[in-house]
């Protein structure tokens, strides 16, 4: 077990008591000293938002469950309402290599995911595309004659429609072939064919953005792959997807990768889709319910989560309850051996918003907070420090966005924790960057100590005031003007790499939350794990050094 792995298989205090000592003795050079304490912890109040919706959706097999997500949006070829299907796509149900890449060609095409058994057409899919399609629209298979038969084809030409199908010598082939065919992509997500959870988890993701997505084998591109991607349009980003895909090419914003599945679904979902209406839930026990799971999620805007069969996961719950503002509903694919009631009841609870004092403003209550108070807690963009002449900030270094919420007199303590949090995350990280520190003369603004900045400040806040609060301040903070004298696509990668940054201090501040970590234990730890993310294992993201 790695270094970060042993991050969370240590748990509760004592465990954020041995890692620390464990990281100081492997990782830490610079000489020890005192860590700024954390404020009060603030508890979430009886008020809850509305209770999240539960939806599951399954059927008695692989097959089944697929029919019955076509049935979940698109509506019958009769009925006046509702969403009308363009075009169908069929997939083998035995595996996952082209069901996967074609989940941004159902989005694409307005189309369902319907698996089918490899020899001949399951006559419930049948009914089901006849449902939903009138004849004569087009039906994409994936995958050679070997993987959905020249009978299945025949047969859904014999029901009246026309068929077209995509494949190749390999899995990377038939990918790549089917990426081609996504309209001008605005992002392609690469993960490895080697495994699924990765692929899926990638693969929705891009379809949700417009994207399309492709296969490496690890931490290597097939020539025609690498050819596409170099000759996509400089705006099409890149990103790749989970440990084994890392390096395979390069990523645009920076890698993602979690220590394991779920905590790398968990930061995808962080990245395109960061402000979720709806939440899926896959099992990780097999790939059938998220690949046509994953079709559904991309059709209807929301990220794919995967999570054990029999209680929820941390990263899972996490990413639940740090969008929990936003989510409305969660959807379980797949029935209860897949996924059980306890883990939908988990699933519910995370997604549904919780408020701290202070975070609903009392009614009569007026925007009274003055601009010369609010300038006392206003937290100093990244670029000021950079050398940047302060003269280009915005008035007092708080954005309108941080201004309109904090300018409430019950928000006061919210916006001053997160002020504190970030001066105690200021001087950690202004430790590191001197001559005797891990990274001396890093940058401020986009290098490694800022990394680690943004890293540490969201998990102090998540710590006091929890992940969906701490990401609601951290959001509006990334809201303020860049500098004239930036690009914008400089001013992109930033950001980029601030929420992604963001992200995992929220991770671990929620973590040290959970496991009732008192102030002085948690800032110990956050100091490590961020760390840990910079030196071993690299999931933290910088521009520069």
């Amino acid at each position: 077990m790695n270094i970060r792995n042993k991050k969370f298989a240590i748990s509760g205090i004592l465990g954020g008591l041995l890692l620390g000592q464990l990281v100081s003795a492997s990782v830490v050079t610079a000489a020890p000293a005192p860590y700024p304490t954390p404020g009060k912890q603030m508890q979430f109040a009886a008020t809850l938002g509305s209770e999240a919706a539960l939806q599951r959706l399954q059927g008695p097999d692989a097959v089944g469950t697929s029919i019955e997500i076509s049935r979940a949006h698109w509506k019958s070829v009769s009925s006046a309402s509702g969403f009308s299907a363009q075009s169908v796509v069929v997939a083998r149900v035995d595996a996952y290599y082209d069901g996967i890449a074609s989940i941004p060609l159902a989005k694409a095409k307005k189309a369902p995911l319907l698996l089918t058994g490899t020899s001949e057409l399951d006559s419930r899919v049948a009914a089901e595309i006849k449902r939903i399609l009138p004849a004569g629209k087009t039906i994409y298979i994936v995958g050679g004659t070997v993987a959905v038969s020249a009978a299945t084809e025949q047969s859904l030409k014999d029901l009246g429609y026309q068929v077209n199908r995509f494949s190749g010598s390999d899995a990377s082939a038939t990918a790549l072939s089917i990426a081609k065919n996504v309209p001008l992509p605005k992002h392609v997500t690469i993960a490895t064919h080697t495994g699924w959870y990765d692929a899926v988890t990638a693969s929705t993701a891009a379809a949700v953005t417009g994207g399309a997505f492709v296969y490496s084998t690890d931490k290597t591109i097939s020539p025609a792959v690498k050819t596409w991607l170099d000759g996509l349009p400089a705006g099409v980003t890149k990103t790749t997807v989970g440990g084994p895909a890392r390096g395979s090419y390069a990523s645009s914003h920076g890698s993602l990768v979690g220590q394991d599945a779920y905590e790398t679904a968990a930061l995808v979902a962080e990245k395109f889709t960061p402000q979720p209406v709806r939440v899926g839930v896959a099992t990780s026990k097999a790939f059938y319910d998220a690949m046509s799971g994953g079709a559904f999620a991309a059709t209807v805007g929301m990220p794919l989560l995967l999570n054990p069969p029999e209680a929820i996961n941390f990263a899972t719950n996490w990413s639940a309850e740090d969008h929990s503002a936003t989510t409305k509903s969660v959807t379980l694919f797949g029935g209860k051996v897949a996924l059980s009631e306890t883990v939908g009841e988990q699933a519910q609870d995370a997604a549904t918003e919780k408020f701290i004092p202070g975070e609903i403003v009392p009614a009569g209550e007026q925007q009274s907070v003055t601009d010369e108070k609010l300038s006392k807690i206003a937290i100093q963009p990244d670029w000021v420090e950079s050398g940047s002449p302060t003269t280009l900030a915005y008035s007092g270094y708080m954005n309108e966005a941080e201004s309109d919420f904090c300018a409430w007199p019950s928000r006061w303590d919210i916006c001053e924790n997160a002020w504190s949090a970030s001066q105690n995350a200021r001087e950690v990280s202004d430790r590191e960057k001197q001559p005797d520190g891990i990274w001396p003369g890093s940058k401020s603004n986009g290098g490694t100590v800022d990394a680690f900045r943004h890293c540490s400040w969201n998990a102090y806040m998540a710590w006091q005031m929890g992940s969906k609060t701490a990401k609601g301040f951290a959001d509006r903070h990334e809201m303020g003007p860049k500098p004239p004298n930036m690009s914008e696509e400089l001013a992109n990668r930033h950001h980029a790499m601030d929420y992604h940054n963001n992200a995992l201090g929220r991770f671990f501040g929620q973590h040290a939350r959970d496991q009732g970590l008192t102030g002085s234990e948690a800032t110990k730890s956050f100091n490590t794990w961020c760390k840990i993310d910079l030196v071993p294992d690299g999931a933290l993201q910088h521009l520069w050094y």
